[in-house]
C-alpha cells in the first residue's frame, strides 16, 4: 500500500531503559526514561516551528509521552492513532536486537516467519493505511505523526526508499516529490 501524496511531520519517542539495553521493545508498552523525557523537551522548540495541523501519535506509552510533550502549550489537536502501533514482533520482544547470532529483525524484512509478530508486509499495509487515514484530515499545516523506529522504516518501505534506524526526538519532513518521495531531517 502507497501513501497519500501530502507532505507530513515524523518524530521517533524519547529514549526508553530498553532503547538503552538495545531490547526489542515492539508494542511492549515501555516508558520513557529521564533522558528520553529531557530529549522530548528539547524537540519541543523545533516541533513548535514546524507549526504542525494536528498531532497523531501511537498509543504506546513511550509515544503517547512524547507527543504530548512536544505539544506542551500548543492549541493543535493531539490524537491516539492505534494503526501507528510499533511492530508486535511476537517471542522476539524483549530480547537483544543486534544479536550477530540472531539477525532477525533483518531476515524479518525479507519474509522470515517469527511466532507471534506481524509480517513486514502486513506492518507497513497497517502503517500506510493510518497515515493515509491521518492525511485524509484538511488542515493548512502538514500533520506530525509521532510513533515508533520501526514505524518510520515501515513509512520509508511505503515510499519505495531503504531508511533503517532513526535518532529519537529529532524529526524529519516526509515529502511528494516528481520522481517519488524525499525524507529529510526538519530544521
Amino acid at each position: 500500500m502507497g501513501l497519500s501524496r501530502k507532505p507530513f511531520y515524523f518524530i521517533r519517542h524519547g529514549q526508553t531503559d530498553w532503547n538503552v539495553e538495545q531490547r526489542c521493545v515492539g508494542q511492549t508498552d515501555v516508558r520513557l526514561n529521564d533522558f528520553g523525557i529531557a530529549q522530548a523537551e528539547g524537540a519541543a522548540a523545533t516541533v513548535r516551528s514546524l507549526r504542525p495541523g494536528e498531532v497523531f501519535y501511537s498509543p504506546l506509552d513511550r509515544a503517547r509521552q512524547t507527543a504530548f510533550i512536544v505539544s506542551a502549550g500548543s492549541t493543535w489537536p493531539l490524537s491516539a492513532k492505534i494503526g501507528l502501533q510499533e511492530v508486535c514482533l511476537g517471542l522476539k520482544e524483549g530480547l537483544i536486537e543486534n544479536d550477530p547470532f540472531d539477525d532477525f529483525i533483518s531476515s524479518w524484512k525479507g519474509g522470515l516467519f517469527i511466532e507471534g509478530a506481524e509480517t513486514f508486509t502486513s506492518f507497513r499495509d497497517r502503517v500506510a493505511a493510518a497515515v493515509n487515514d491521518c492525511l485524509l484530515k484538511n488542515t493548512r499545516n502538514p500533520p506530525l505523526i509521532v510513533a515508533h523506529s520501526g514505524v518510520f522504516m515501515a513509512l520509508a518501505s511505503a515510499c519505495n526508499l531503504d531508511c533503517e534506524e532513526i535518532d529519537h526526538c529529532r524529526p524529519y519532513r516526509f515529502s511528494p516529490t516528481e520522481w517519488g518521495w524525499s525524507i529529510r531531517e526538519a530544521v
